[in-house]
């Protein structure tokens, strides 16, 4: 079974210099209709099709209308199953909130939505979602955390979203140590500083994605930031094959095979 994440960066072309900067300049001021001007999320969906996954998480969906969009798309290409996480708002003048879904061609449930109440500002985070798969006696968590980094006005929300979570999964794992489980996503945080921050990555999870930077691959500013920060990590869970795909984003898509 091949599981993958992938940060569509609204669906707009973060291999592009220009857009990137554009894009991003949009996103602070909250000019969302702007975005979704420019926004193609065929090119998110041709690339989930390269993956051949069977289940994929994709974050950075700028609301209900391009979430729609999108599951409409990948119907098309045969997934069955939706799920979706919510992220921080997107302004009164555009309504609703920043995105992520989970979606399965196999039969499965959420188990796990929680709503953070952050300011409707960028960076806060894009959403968090933990379905189970029954066929396969499987969780699944997806996360987009918010930006990490510690004198940014975020890091009190990254901190509070990650220990909200990882108590969750602490949770479940007392109560079955021998469940099986996948969390994935977009950290803003490379693996190793995710374990000293809280240890419980460490005690629980194995990194089971590929080794490498995952973001961010726009024109001259990949020689000045580009990190592993989109994970795949297992709990009694281990990759027989993984690797990434480029897409138009910024990021990298991750994809593992795992048993199952």
């Amino acid at each position: 079974m091949r599981v993958a994440f992938y940060n569509q960066m609204f669906g707009t072309s973060g291999r592009s210099l220009t857009e990137f900067l554009h894009v991003h300049l949009l996103h602070g001021l909250q000019k969302y209709h702007l975005i979704e001007n420019i926004a193609d999320v065929s090119k998110t969906i041709k690339t989930v099709k390269e993956s051949n996954s069977d289940i994929i998480g994709i974050s950075e969906i700028v609301g209900i209308k391009q979430r729609e969009s999108i599951i409409k798309q990948l119907t098309d290409i045969g997934y069955k199953y939706f799920h979706t996480g919510i992220g921080h708002g997107l302004g009164n003048k555009y309504g609703g909130h920043v995105e992520s879904i989970v979606a399965s061609k196999e039969q499965s449930e959420c188990f796990y939505s929680p709503i953070f109440f952050t300011p409707n500002r960028s960076g806060f985070g894009g959403g968090i979602i933990g379905i189970f798969l029954p066929l396969k006696n499987l969780y699944i968590m997806q996360v987009h955390m918010p930006l990490a980094r510690i004198y940014r006005r975020t890091h009190s929300s990254f901190k509070k979203q990650l220990k909200t979570v990882m108590n969750k999964i602490e949770d479940m794992i007392e109560k079955d140590p021998k469940i099986k489980m996948i969390m994935m996503g977009d950290f803003n945080m490379d693996f190793k500083h995710l374990c000293k921050i809280d240890k419980r990555f460490n005690r629980y999870f194995t990194k089971i994605s590929a080794m490498g930077a995952t973001c961010t691959f726009v024109p001259f500013i990949k020689h000045f930031y580009q990190k592993d920060i989109d994970h795949v990590l297992g709990y009694n869970q281990s990759s027989i094959d993984k690797g990434f795909i480029e897409g138009e984003s910024d990021h990298r898509l991750v994809w593992v095979d795992v048993e199952g």
